[in-house]
């Protein structure tokens, strides 16, 4: 007889299944994904670099904002002094081939109590752009059951198919929710109509990296989306987005010591981004990083600064010197040159390799796994060379990865080098701060920010023509390419 056993670790739910439960080292998979291929890179506020052990931590204003749906909370609720390392992303890399998506997203560092990652790392997808999350792909505790090769355990795909994410008004805080957020699974460690669907890897020590692909079908035909990428082990249920809606502002809490629903209450222990936009140039829409204030420089002045924290805080009026902390965190955190924690050389802590027994959810509020992804899912996979030498030329191609050639495919910000695709505007920390002159992420300046969502197809002024010539050797997703459309670039 099967025994079924529900056990609450933090904000988990192990599903403990008898002698029934299907071991991830027997299913057979007909293609991993290949190499990851990184096109845009996003930066995330980096709380770590101001935690005084003991102390109270204070995110920079503006890196945590209920009234957005924004989050950096990579610590407890309350006395808020218990840094979550594991939680805190600096920032991630997006990407495709025509046949998978890939995700690289660093974390400041493992967790201290375990030196594992314990918490769920994930990407939504807003396909319509309707202010309204429609899928959101997650990874469970990587560090314990996902090593430095591809992996489905722990990985979920989750899919809004109601469309109620975002409650009566997305993007604006309107509780109560009458939704269930993401209420359909529609792949599980393997379990689905594709097994194949979406994997997972990690790399701990200093700094972590959680690295995901999953396959572009999983998204129909739709080339045109927004992203953003989250880590939670606070709230972490799938059927509460978005997590404003569901918590008042009391509930919720804040994060600034000055203000009157400080401190961080329900929504603890979570770390989220501003989005990026694949597939076309970025416009003015306000989630977008390209319009974030955090990321823009020159930074405002302070009436701007003003005006706009108190748009997004509310509360009585600050005292003078208030003000005038909370401006120097704001101008430190956007061109300003922080401390930072030199990479330490020795070997990187060891990522377990025995297989896991256990079968891990994020939460036990959806109860069934749907027999169906989207769309029809290939059955095979691009098989890819990995010999090619880390050359050094700013393109992360076959063979190279941030292990292996981190001066081509380490995108994290700051990492103490100005790599290929940071710049002043988009990493102050690693570049320098940008002259007052420069205008930033403007097509026609004469700097391709990949950043800013400029490619070839965006912005040609600044980055020129796209090659997308099927034959090149480099498969384009961008230009269309596919193993469909270029089977000798793809396949």
């Amino acid at each position: 007889m099967t025994k079924i056993k529900v056990i609450f670790l933090g904000v988990l739910v192990l599903v403990v299944t008898g002698c029934t439960l299907p071991s991830i080292a027997s299913m057979t998979h007909e293609g991993q994904p290949g190499t990851p291929v990184y096109e845009q890179s996003i930066s995330d506020c980096n709380t770590g670099i101001t935690v005084e052990p003991g102390e109270l931590i204070q995110p920079i204003p503006g890196c945590d904002a209920w009234l957005i749906n924004r989050y950096e909370r990579p610590f407890n609720r309350g006395a808020q002094d218990e840094y979550y390392p594991d939680l805190d992303i600096l920032s991630a890399e997006f990407g495709g081939d025509g046949t998978w998506f890939y995700l690289n997203l660093a974390l400041f560092d493992v967790s201290e109590d375990t030196q594992q990652l314990d918490g769920a790392y994930g990407i939504e997808i807003d396909w319509d752009r309707d202010g309204r999350g429609d899928m959101l792909i997650v990874v469970l505790k990587p560090g314990s059951y996902a090593g430095e090769d591809w992996s489905v355990l722990g990985v979920q795909v989750w899919k809004d198919d109601n469309n109620d994410v975002g409650n009566e008004e997305p993007e604006e805080p309107d509780p109560p929710y009458l939704g269930d957020g993401y209420e359909l699974l529609v792949f599980d460690q393997g379990e689905g109509s594709d097994p194949d669907a979406a994997w997972a890897r990690a790399k701990l020590g200093y700094s972590a990296y959680v690295e995901m692909a999953f396959k572009a079908n999983l998204l129909g035909d739709r080339r045109e989306f927004e992203w953003k990428v989250w880590s939670d082990q606070g709230v972490a249920n799938v059927a509460k987005f978005d997590y404003h809606d569901n918590f008042t502002r009391d509930e919720a809490g804040d994060t600034i010591e000055f203000h009157p629903h400080f401190p961080a209450d329900q929504i603890y222990g979570l770390d989220n981004t501003c989005a990026a936009l694949w597939g076309s140039r970025p416009d003015d829409d306000p989630s977008l990083c390209h319009n974030d204030p955090i990321f823009i420089c020159p930074p405002m002045d302070f009436e701007a600064f003003l005006l706009w924290y108190y748009a997004l805080y509310g509360g009585p009026p600050l005292t003078p010197d208030q003000e005038a902390q909370l401006y120097e965190k704001y101008i430190r955190n956007v061109c300003g040159e922080p401390p930072g924690r030199e990479t330490p050389t020795g070997t990187l802590t060891e990522t377990p390799t025995e297989t896991a027994t256990e079968t891990i959810r994020w939460t036990d509020t959806p109860t069934e796994t749907a027999t169906n992804t989207p769309t029809e899912v290939p059955t095979e996979t691009a098989t890819r060379t990995a010999d090619v030498p880390c050359n050094n030329d700013c393109y992360c191609q076959d063979g190279e990865t941030a292990w292996n050639c981190p001066g081509d495919c380490d995108q994290k910000c700051p990492n103490g080098v100005c790599n290929c695709f940071e710049n002043p505007c988009n990493c102050p920390q690693d570049c320098g701060k940008p002259s007052k002159d420069e205008p930033c992420c403007e097509c026609g300046d004469g700097a391709c920010y990949g950043n800013c969502g400029e490619n070839c197809n965006t912005c040609r002024e600044d980055c020129g023509a796209c090659p997308c010539e099927c034959g090149d050797g480099r498969c384009d997703g961008q230009c269309g390419e596919d193993a469909t459309t270029c089977p000798d670039d793809c396949v």
